[in-house]
C-alpha cells in the first residue's frame, strides 16, 4: 500500500505527510507492540480498501534538534517498501498504510539525510481484527485516521569512523558487578555486542564487540572506537548470575558522552524489575510506578491503585518486613546519575502498570527541556522475556514522562514517548 492513495475520497500527497506530522495534537502512544483492537477499543476507518493508519514520528540531530529533509521509508522486514516521505522543518514525518496488508509483521524505518548517517530501526508491529469504529464521512480529512507515533529517532553526523563509551551498572547497587571469585570480589566481565539499527533484534549480523573492562582502566567500562557513526543496538547476553540487557547506542564523531546502563540479577517469573539511568543532569530524576492492587483494606476503594517511588518506597506502606512487600524500591539514586530501580516480587494484580519518570529539580518549572535532554533511559525486565528499553526523546518541555505501560490482561507494552507538567510528585493519577 503507497503512501499516495485517495483515502476516504480526500486525496493524501507525499508532501502532505510532513505538514500533518508535525501537529502535536495528534500525538499519542507510540507502540511496543502495536496492537489495533486493544488499544483503542478496535477504532480505525473502514475505508473503501480496508482499514488506514497513520504513522508518524521524528527524526533529530545529534543534539537533539529535528532534522529538516531527511528522506524516510518505511518498509516490510524484508525491505519491500510501503510508504515513502519526507520531514519537514522540525523533522516530523507522516505516512498512511493500509493495516490490513502489514497485520502481523514488523514494520523497517530507515532515515536517510546529506551529511548523516543512516538510521534504520525495527518496530514491532502487531495489527490485530478489531470491531472498527466507522466514524463520520464527513469531513474526510487525515485526523479522521486512527493515528499512531513512532518511536523519535536519532541521526549522527557521517564521517568515517566515531566511538561510544560508557558503564555498566548493577541495578541494584548501582555499582559495577563483582561476584566471589575463591573469596574475593573481581568484577564481572560482560560482553557488549553491537548491532546496527535502533531495536535490532538479535538476529541481526553483530558488527562489533568489547568487553566491559578492557583497554579501559576501571571495572564495568567499555569503549568502542573505529566504528561507523550512526545508530545502534548494544546487548549483553546474560552471564554471571545477570540476565541480558538491551540498549540503544549512538556512535558519533566527537564530544561523545558518557552512557551509563543497568544490569538486572535473574528475576523470577512473576517478577519485573525496572532501572533509570541517565546523564549528567538533571541531578534529580525519580522513577515512578503505579499499578493494579490486588486487594484493598478497610477505608480503600478497589480502584485504587498502587504508589511507589522515592518518597514511598514500598508497597503496602506498611511492609516493613521485607518479605510482605510487593513492590519496592530497590535503590533509590543518591549521587545524580542513577540507577534507580523499582521491583514488582508478585503480580498479583491485573490491569496497567506504568512506568514514569519525574524531575523533581524542576518540580515547578514545567516549561524546561532538562528532562527530554537528560539522556534518561528506562530498562525493563518483565520475568525471563527479552528485555526492552525506552528512552526520552529531546525537544520537549515538561518536568514527567511516562515512559512505559504494560496492560496485563491485553498482555500490551506501550512506548510513550509525550512529556507534561506536574507540581505534585505524590499526585498518584499523574503516573
Amino acid at each position: 500500500m503507497a503512501l499516495c492513495r485517495t483515502i476516504l475520497g480526500s486525496p493524501w500527497r507525499c508532501n502532505d505527510a510532513a505538514r500533518w506530522g508535525r501537529l502535536r495534537s495528534m500525538r499519542v502512544l507510540p507502540f511496543l507492540p502495536l496492537t489495533l483492537g486493544a488499544l483503542c477499543g478496535g477504532c480505525a476507518v473502514e475505508g473503501p480498501e480496508g482499514f488506514f493508519v497513520q504513522l508518524y514520528g521524528r527524526i533529530y540531530d545529534e543534539h537533539g534538534d529535528g532534522v529538516p529533509g531527511a528522506e524516510i521509508s518505511l518498509a516490510t522486514e524484508d525491505g519491500a517498501l510501503i510508504a515513502p516521505c519526507i520531514t519537514n522543518q522540525d523533522g516530523w514525518y507522516a505516512a498512511v498504510i493500509l493495516a490490513d496488508e502489514h497485520r502481523g509483521h514488523a514494520l523497517r524505518v530507515v532515515a536517510r539525510a546529506e551529511g548523516y548517517a543512516s538510521t534504520e530501526a525495527w518496530i514491532p508491529l502487531d495489527l490485530v481484527d478489531g470491531s472498527p469504529q466507522v466514524l463520520p464521512a464527513y469531513p474526510p480529512q487525515i485526523w479522521s485516521l486512527w493515528s499512531r507515533e513512532l518511536p523519535a529517532l536519532p541521526m549522527a553526523l557521517e564521517v568515517n569512523s566515531g566511538q561510544a563509551e560508557g558503564i555498566v551498572l548493577d541495578a541494584i547497587s548501582g555499582e559495577p558487578p563483582t561476584e566471589d571469585s575463591g573469596g574475593d570480589l573481581e568484577p564481572v566481565v560482560f560482553e557488549v555486542e553491537l548491532r546496527k539499527g535502533w531495536n535490532a533484534p538479535d538476529s541481526e549480523r553483530v558488527v562489533g564487540s568489547v568487553e566491559t573492562g578492557g583497554g579501559v582502566a576501571e571495572a564495568g567500562r567499555f569503549l568502542f572506537e573505529g566504528i561507523p557513526t550512526g545508530v545502534y543496538t548494544a546487548r549483553i547476553p546474560g552471564t554471571g548470575g545477570y540476565t541480558a540487557a538491551r540498549f540503544p547506542l549512538l556512535v558519533r564523531s566527537s564530544d561523545a558522552r558518557e552512557i551509563r546502563v543497568a544490569v538486572s540479577p535473574a528475576l523470577a517469573s512473576n517478577e519485573v524489575r525496572a532501572t533509570l539511568v541517565w546523564g549528567d543532569a538533571p541531578a534529580d530524576l525519580d522513577l515512578h510506578i503505579t499499578g493494579p492492587r490486588a486487594s484493598v483494606t478497610e477505608g480503600e476503594s478497589s480502584w485504587e491503585r498502587f504508589h511507589v517511588w522515592a518518597g514511598a518506597p514500598y508497597f503496602p506502606a506498611n511492609a516493613t518486613d521485607a518479605d510482605d512487600r510487593v513492590v519496592a524500591m530497590e535503590r533509590v539514586d543518591e549521587d545524580g546519575v542513577g540507577p534507580e530501580t523499582v521491583v514488582v516480587y508478585d503480580l498479583r494484580g491485573s490491569g496497567e502498570y506504568r512506568f514514569s519518570v519525574y524531575d523533581a529539580s524542576h518540580a515547578s518549572e514545567g516549561g524546561v527541556e532538562d528532562l527530554s535532554q537528560s539522556g534518561a533511559l528506562v530498562q525493563l525486565w518483565l520475568g525471563a522475556r527479552t528485555p526492552e528499553f525506552f528512552e526520552v526523546a529531546p525537544g520537549q518541555p515538561g518536568n514527567t514522562w511516562r515512559a512505559a505501560v504494560w496492560d496485563t490482561e491485553e498482555d500490551l507494552l506501550l512506548r510513550l514517548q509525550e512529556l507534561t507538567s506536574v507540581e505534585d510528585e505524590g499526585e498518584q493519577e499523574a503516573f
